[in-house]
């Protein structure tokens, strides 16, 4: 998934975050995956932390 938001009047109330548990369960049941990489702005950090995602920092 490369882009996906969820409008400003329907946050917070779990729709994100049910659509990553059923994206991420997917991936790992039918694909196989163990890892995504995934980039997200400053206001995105809390969200992906409660998604229990891991902070990396990369320099190019």
């Amino acid at each position: 998934m490369a882009f996906c938001a969820i409008s400003a009047d329907e946050q917070v109330k779990g729709y994100g975050t049910r659509l990553m548990y059923h994206l991420k369960e997917n991936a790992r049941d039918v694909d196989g995956l163990t890892h995504f990489l995934t980039y997200g702005d400053n206001n995105a950090f809390g969200y992906f932390v409660k998604q229990l995602y891991l902070l990396a920092h990369l320099e190019l």
